[in-house]
């Protein structure tokens, strides 16, 4: 996830911080390190992925509890908590009351009977159970497999080849999947810990469609579970897009704050603003138009053809802090009616 050492240390704030503790520091920081205010700077933009990378966990409670219990592994992808605590269980009383064999005098990497521990664990498949899916067993068929896919607002508008590394099971090389090596079939294989699987990191170049709406998915035909004779599941992912600091998503339509001058919203103007990627788009600001007024530009969302979302613009006047006294008393004094105040002074 492009998320080195701690989280908490990536966002600055101490591991009882708070909610909104959390969610302050995040705004500041991605304020700071934003592409657009650093100008396309590439540590700044490494930067920029770790905030928003830190930020989707510890800004999310679940997330956010899982890490605190088992730190980075909670991270990998196909984590599975309730099989992590199994394991955890079984390791704390293994290393307090040790191991013993049982009556049958096999191998202690036999089958349940031959491997037993004095808690009353039943033996070696069920605690060396992958953690990360699914209890041992060869496998039998091939199938789809689904990750979450992380990506931020401006590679989702933008779209184009991304390079994504994931992980994926395959048969093992040792047992040929079987899970059962040596003279004796009741004997779990050691690389695989009798499952008949290994896990293997799997690099491909992906291409995001442009203006990928959150939630979507994307199949990649031949990379999912691959079966014993060789044919393979195919490979679905589940799009999730980070939060932005300065654009928030609503389904499909984007939002933003727009601030403008007063003059601007008085006399109206033809105000630039800059999409998350890139495109420099005019948005017409009517004469009179009032702070917290929305302007929608159609289709210029999320998702394409009829189904595009819109980008919303909210008003923001901006009144100038010096020099404006006196535009301001004859601005009250000329147009006291539609302010709705009386003229003073």
């Amino acid at each position: 996830m492009g998320m080195p050492g701690d989280l908490y240390s990536v966002l600055g704030v101490s591991r009882g911080a708070s909610e909104a503790e959390i969610k302050r520091a995040y705004r500041k920081l991605a304020k700071r390190y934003h592409p657009d205010v650093t100008g396309g700077d590439s540590r700044a933009a490494e930067k920029f992925k770790e905030i928003n990378g830190a930020f989707d966990v510890l800004g999310d409670r679940e997330k956010r509890k899982l890490y605190d219990e088992f730190g980075e592994d909670s991270l990998k992808t196909g984590f599975e908590p309730g099989r992590a605590r199994q394991y955890k269980k079984w390791a704390d009383q293994a290393g307090s009351r040790g191991f013993r064999h049982g009556r049958t005098g096999a191998s202690p990497f036999g089958d349940a009977g031959g491997f037993e521990s004095e808690g009353g664990f039943g033996g070696f498949e069920d605690f060396f159970g992958n953690i990360f899916g699914g209890r041992p067993g060869p496998v039998q068929r091939s199938a789809n497999v689904q990750h979450e896919l992380e990506i931020d607002l401006e590679t989702a508008m933008r779209g184009g080849p991304m390079r994504v590394t994931l992980t994926r099971e395959v048969p093992c090389s040792q047992c040929q999947g079987s899970g059962r090596t040596g003279r004796s079939t009741r004997s779990p294989c050691l690389p695989c810990h009798g499952s008949g699987r290994v896990a293997i990191e799997d690099a491909l170049t992906i291409t995001i469609p442009e203006r990928t709406p959150d939630g979507s998915t994307l199949t990649i035909r031949g990379r999912g579970q691959p079966g014993p004779r060789g044919e393979s599941g195919n490979l679905i992912l589940a799009i999730k897009i980070r939060p932005h600091p300065l654009f928030a998503r609503d389904g499909k339509d984007l939002r933003v704050e727009l601030p403008i001058a007063v003059d601007e919203a008085m006399l109206g103007a033809k105000v630039p603003l800059v999409t998350p990627d890139g495109r420099r788009l005019t948005v017409t600001v009517p004469p009179g138009s009032q702070s917290g007024q929305s302007l929608r530009l159609k289709g210029q969302g999320l998702g394409t053809g009829k189904n595009a979302g819109n980008l919303v613009a909210t008003l923001s006047i901006r009144v100038p802090r010096r020099g404006g006294e006196q535009v301001a008393r004859e601005l009250r004094r000329a147009y006291s009616d539609e302010l709705e105040v009386a003229p003073r002074g």
